[in-house]
């Protein structure tokens, strides 16, 4: 027992100071991929504010018996198994609810929790995952947050199925119908959550309740929820009772800690990206413009917004004799200095192909981008991502920072990512 109790509490001390380092070094906020099919993305959540009700979903220990060493450490394994029914009832659900995944597994993990849900059958929606890894432990407040921002884009995101306290409390504090699935023995829920003991028990409940749990209003009638969601500026991260994936994975803390640091300059890059923001005031599309018919829209690589110090500037990455070169402009898009080669571009080959095989323009991307989330753009690229030519347009909306992915060929729109690293 002395032993047991020494390395819990070394475990314990670990994680206190990995908290603390994330948010000295970086006090990231959150990063939420989202989109396990192409198309769904925010046009799925504005559905649900136009008469679907959204429906949010937890992940591990909720869909999902996770298997964490398997998972976290397998070389590309995950040996998780869906919880009995999961599947089934969330794709019967789907036919008159929007699904939205939302988990507190780290970023590193977006791509293959989208894959694990393709592969198990589910249906499709948005994944959000963290970027910040002190929620990882402690996910409370990051789902206050994220829900928060959802639910101003969609009020009709209603509903949230979870596990946790902390996910019933993100829901209940956000206006939602919180129903607990799986529960926790000794657990105790917050009294206005449905607790039911599995998912054969949520498809029972919704098949008794479906008229008033289908329809926006009806809903908000007959469990009095839907009110205004909180605003997420003030939700702030406190220590949480339950620190039970501490003890399930301990081994996790470093490596997210390593993982966290390496988003230092994510940060960096965004805060530059806000102070540049401020500065300009010609509309990024009408740049877009000007700076494609200069350079040649067949050329053009990547325009971003930026500073240099402390002014801010347009860098422009285009071709130039078989050349990837790179060049900046003042806000008049004046040159600042001459063109120059980029020689540290590590794939470069990747940027020349997706040039050639790009049939969308920088500025038809854009209007696709745009047209899926409002914002100040301040970053479009071309990309090869999967082996198809994409543009990545970033912006700034809601407080977040977003880029959104447009295949260069269909303008179809791949995924949307929340990439906030600053609060």
């Amino acid at each position: 027992m002395r032993i047991r109790a020494a390395v819990l509490t070394c475990a314990l001390l670990v994680f206190l100071t990995s908290g603390f380092l994330v948010g000295c070094h970086s006090p990231l906020e959150r990063r939420a991929q989202v989109a396990h099919s192409a198309p769904s993305s925010v046009a799925q959540t504005e559905q649900a504010g136009q008469g679907r009700v959204g429906l949010i979903v937890d992940v591990d220990e909720t869909i999902s018996m996770t298997d964490y060493p398997s998972l976290l450490f397998g070389r590309g394994t995950d040996d998780s198994r869906p919880h009995e029914h999961a599947r089934d009832v969330l794709g019967r659900l789907n036919r008159h609810f929007d699904v939205t995944y939302l988990t507190a597994r780290p970023q590193w993990l977006t791509g293959h929790t989208r894959k694990w849900l393709r592969d198990k059958g589910f249906p499709p929606g948005i994944v959000l995952t963290t970027a910040r890894m002190l929620d990882v432990y402690w996910p409370g407040a990051f789902k206050k947050r994220t829900i928060a921002a959802l639910r101003r884009i969609s009020p009709n995101i209603l509903i949230g199925i979870g596990d946790r306290h902390t996910d019933v409390e993100a829901y209940v504090a956000n206006g939602m119908l919180a129903f607990v699935v799986n529960p926790r023995p000794s657990v105790t829920y917050h009294e206005r959550a449905v607790v039911l003991k599995d998912w054969g028990a949520i498809e029972a409940f919704f098949e008794e309740h479906g008229g008033s749990l289908r329809e926006p209003e009806a809903l908000r009638a007959r469990y009095g929820i839907g009110g205004a969601p909180l605003d997420p500026s003030t939700v702030r991260t406190q220590p949480e009772v339950d620190l039970s994936l501490l003890f399930e994975i301990p081994v996790l803390v470093p490596t997210l800690l390593v993982e966290s640091l390496a988003k230092a300059e994510v940060s960096h890059e965004q805060a530059e990206a806000k102070r540049a923001l401020e500065q300009v005031t010609t509309p990024f599309p009408e740049v877009l413009r000007q700076v494609a018919a200069r350079f040649g829209e067949d050329k053009l690589l990547k325009l971003r917004l930026a500073t240099e110090r402390g002014t801010a500037v347009y860098v422009v990455t285009f071709l130039q004799e078989g050349r990837v070169c790179e060049v900046k402009l003042d806000t008049t898009l004046e040159t600042v200095d001459k063109a120059r080669e980029v020689v540290w571009m590590v794939d470069q080959d990747n940027a020349v192909a997706a040039r050639a095989e790009a049939r969308l323009t920088f500025s038809e991307a854009l209007s696709r981008s745009t047209t899926e989330v409002e914002g100040q753009v301040y970053e479009i690229e071309l990309e090869m991502d999967d082996n198809r030519p994409t543009y990545e347009t970033a912006l700034m909306g809601l407080g977040r920072f977003l880029e959104i992915e447009v295949d260069a060929g269909t303008g179809e729109v791949i995924e949307i990512e929340d990439e906030t690293a600053i609060r």
